[in-house]
């Protein structure tokens, strides 16, 4: 037999040997081979059928071919997608996160479980589905403007345009009133920042907003969109306006008579001349502290960003001092306060972050039946003329209408001169910060929390010192403290200086269309710091409890029961809103 083994350096190996060994392994390689590229073409012929059936549209066929293929994140993808044409949406759902698994940076599995979620009407997941896209994808156009769709149907006009604007969109074909108001149309055009046949920009709706709203026309306006041809959009301004002395009779005779209780009486008229010139006024014949208000509002110019107010307040009041406004409490000090002031503001709304506004006020005090006790020296009770000039900023520091997320601040300060005998000047500085939440744009769950910080400097008389409390012409709120007792103030903390928290969460709900209820807990906590230590309570207050918040028909009340952590007393409230 043939041998092919190696020999010794003296014979020499057949040159057919390595012949052999070539043969024989194309004999046993070869078929292996080409079964293997056979089904390689077969795979490859397979997905080219898949892309063509995905291309015509084929929906049943790709459902009965794509389970057969080896999975990869294009047959997940084309087969998920045909399930979700075809209303299977549970399985396209499936099928699309399982692609996701295989592939989590394709942003293509995350917007179709989005436009499926989008399909059933589902918005808050189609909106969590394409948030996650636009993370991997920031600048995406398809996706920006799918982001900005859902956000506008749940509601977010606001976060919406911020997204929209973007990629230059909405483009206003036409600006629609319903129903056509009363105001002068020049008025509410030029309140408006914005215009048909341009595109709709966030910083000029909320500037329009702050205009519209110094105006005082208008109890409510909602802005929609509504889609036209070739992606343009009309704008329309779903409105409530105020016309004479309400929206309808019977809501002026609930405004007039609502405070009936109080000893109080209101009368507004609005949209005088259909000018924007609006009259406020109050009175109250309460024996214990009598008041009279009126104020009248107008546009200067027929320009809305510029505001006049011009009002005049006369106060006739019985202050009785006390450390409590329940329970054992002596009289600490009492008098009689007499105040007639007159004063006229400028407000100029500069832009939806801006405002600032000056206001010129005199008034004459004077103080009767005083009982000073330890309390109330001369410098206090210095009765006379009074002079004061206030400047005051307000600033939007934060808006995310995408987290529903607010903060905004105001500053005052006022200087003022008192011509009484002997004469001095003081000066207040007032400070506020505001945080606002809510959890969704439809308002369900409500937190706010108010900061607020006032400082005195020099020798202010009785009249001018801040009141904490509630139910004293205060807003400077402790709801576990009433400013009143037997109807006279003075059984609150009260000084120069201040420091007071609000903090409230409520639950929202909507009985109907024109009325709104709030309900949940508060805190509120403050100090009243002064040079004068005889002065009652000063330190730190805790008021913890619930309110209840009721707005209807244009007329709000507010019924709170608080408990004063420190004394350990507690307090029911009702008052107007």
């Amino acid at each position: 037999m043939a041998s092919c083994r190696q020999l010794d350096a003296s014979r020499g190996a057949p040159v057919w040997c390595p012949l052999i060994s070539v043969v024989l392994s194309g004999i046993l390689f070869c078929p292996a081979a080409l079964v293997s590229q056979a089904r390689q073409a077969g795979v490859f012929d397979q997905h080219t059928k898949l892309e063509q059936l995905v291309v015509e549209e084929r929906w049943q066929e790709i459902i009965a071919l794509a389970p057969h293929l080896a999975p990869s994140p294009d047959v997940a993808f084309a087969y998920g997608v045909a399930l979700a044409r075809l209303g299977r949406f549970r399985e396209a759902e499936a099928a699309l996160q399982d692609g996701h698994r295989l592939s989590p940076h394709d942003t293509r599995f995350l917007v179709e479980l989005a436009g499926v979620a989008f399909k059933q009407g589902n918005y808050p997941i189609a909106r969590a589905w394409i948030e996650r896209a636009q993370r991997i994808v920031p600048r995406d156009d398809y996706i920006v403007d799918f982001l900005a769709t859902v956000l506008y149907l749940e509601g977010n006009l606001e976060a919406a345009l911020a997204l929209w604007n973007r990629i230059d969109k909405p483009h206003i074909e036409s600006i629609v009133l319903d129903p056509r108001p009363q105001i002068n149309p020049i008025l509410l055009d030029r309140a408006l920042a914005f215009s048909p046949a341009t595109t709709l920009r966030l910083g000029d709706l909320w500037t329009s907003e702050a205009r519209i709203d110094q105006l005082g026309v208008f109890s409510a306006l909602r802005y929609d969109l509504r889609a036209r041809s070739q992606g343009n959009f009309v704008l329309q301004l779903v409105n409530r306006e105020r016309h004479g002395c309400a929206e309808r009779s019977w809501q002026c005779l609930l405004v007039i008579f609502g405070e009936t209780p109080g000893q109080t009486l209101n009368f507004h008229y609005y949209n005088l001349g259909r000018g924007a010139i609006n009259i406020r006024s109050s009175f109250r014949w309460d024996e214990e502290k009598r008041r009279i208000r009126g104020q009248l509002d107008l546009p200067l110019a027929h320009t809305p960003q510029w505001h006049l107010r011009l009002g005049t307040d006369l106060r006739n009041e019985n202050w009785a001092i006390r450390n409590s406004f329940s329970g054992p409490s002596p009289l600490l000090a009492a008098l009689n306060l007499k105040r007639e002031a007159a004063l006229a503001e400028f407000d100029d709304v500069l832009s939806w972050r801006w405002k600032w506004s000056t206001t010129t006020e005199i008034a004459h005090s004077s103080y009767h039946n005083v009982l000073p006790g330890n309390l109330l020296t001369s410098t206090l009770l210095s009765s006379g003329v009074q002079l004061k000039q206030t400047v005051s900023l307000g600033s939007e520091l934060l808006r995310a209408p995408e987290r529903h997320f607010n903060i905004a601040s105001a500053a005052s300060f006022a200087v003022a001169r008192l011509w009484s005998n002997p004469g001095r000047d003081f000066a207040q500085l007032t400070t506020l910060l505001n945080f606002h939440w809510l959890s969704s744009a439809a308002e369900k769950y409500e937190v706010e929390h108010v900061l607020k910080v006032g400082r005195t400097f020099g020798d202010p008389p009785f009249s001018e010192l801040f009141t904490l409390g509630v139910l004293g012409d205060t807003d400077l709120r402790l709801k576990a403290h009433i400013a009143t007792r037997d109807g006279k103030k003075g059984s609150s903390p009260f000084g120069r200086n201040y420091l007071v928290s609000n903090w409230d969460a409520t639950r929202n709900f909507r009985p109907w269309s024109l009325a709104q209820v709030k309900v949940g807990p508060f805190v509120d906590t403050g100090k009243v710091s002064d040079p004068l230590t005889s002065l009652p309570q000063h330190r730190w207050l805790w008021d913890v409890g619930l309110e209840a918040k009721v707005n209807a028909f244009g007329f709000g009340l507010v019924l709170s029961y608080g408990r004063d952590l420190r004394a350990g007393h507690g307090a029911l409230v009702l008052a107007s809103q």
